[in-house]
């Protein structure tokens, strides 16, 4: 994924602009960021809420012939989160063109996938999840937000400890651990921690590095922090009901 530091808001083909006149100050960008970030959770919140109801609808009526366009859905959105992946970082290095349409569709994407947790999980769960991953993610990013110095050490940490995981994962592959599995997930939730209190110190790094604000930039901050929120609240969720499972 391209650095944050390499992205820049030039101009399209057709010359519209998407920087703003004046430089980026740490708290506007922030706001804006943090608002669009809440945004698209609601949204993908609401949508997949009621594409969850449809899967329980179908279910339980028996209509085959709607689970089977849901579970195509979902098979699309899966393909679809990994090319958006790509294409994201793609579209926002290059500066062109506005990431507003590839936000939406990564956000459809995610929403579709998201709708099975309803059908999956008990809503008293899912609310539970998502109110501490709101703690963790808000600790996390206060820790990014008042981090001094350079992160470098913190970089190479995650940078060991998911080299860590992929030696790990591979030992379990013939080892078959459920002690294996537990540190692997505990080190993969570890990660995702730091890779979120990184965003945010990125984020606020631009805003005093003099880069004039653009939507762009606005956008794919707040796709880098959905992610790092979702990646929290699934992990969240996973554990809770491991845990009220061996109640």
């Amino acid at each position: 994924m391209p650095s944050f530091n390499s992205f820049t808001g030039n101009n399209d083909n057709n010359n519209v602009n998407y920087d703003y006149s004046a430089p980026v100050s740490e708290t506007n960008l922030l706001t804006k960021v943090f608002g669009v970030m809440f945004l698209s959770l609601l949204v993908t919140a609401g949508v997949s809420y009621g594409l969850g109801y449809l899967f329980s609808y179908f279910f339980n009526s028996g209509n085959d012939a709607g689970l089977d366009v849901l579970f195509g859905l979902m098979g699309i959105s899966s393909i679809g989160l990994l090319v958006m992946a790509f294409i994201m970082p793609m579209v926002m290095a290059r500066g062109k063109h506005s990431l507003l349409p590839s936000y939406i569709i990564y956000l459809a994407f995610m929403s579709i996938l998201l709708s099975t947790i309803y059908v999956e999980f008990e809503m008293s769960m899912i609310i539970f999840a998502f109110g501490a991953t709101s703690v963790v993610f808000g600790i996390m990013a206060l820790m990014g937000y008042l981090s001094k110095g350079s992160l470098r050490g913190t970089s190479m940490l995650v940078g060991g400890l998911f080299f860590g995981v992929i030696i790990l994962s591979l030992i379990n592959i013939f080892r078959q651990s459920d002690q294996i599995s537990w540190i692997v997930s505990f080190a993969m939730f570890a990660i995702i921690l730091f890779i979120t209190m990184l965003d945010v110190r990125r984020i606020k790094d631009i805003a005093n590095s003099g880069m004039k604000n653009s939507y762009n930039l606005v956008l794919y901050g707040s796709f880098m922090l959905y992610l790092d929120f979702i990646n929290i609240f699934l992990r969240l969720l996973m554990y809770i009901a491991r845990f009220a499972d061996k109640k």
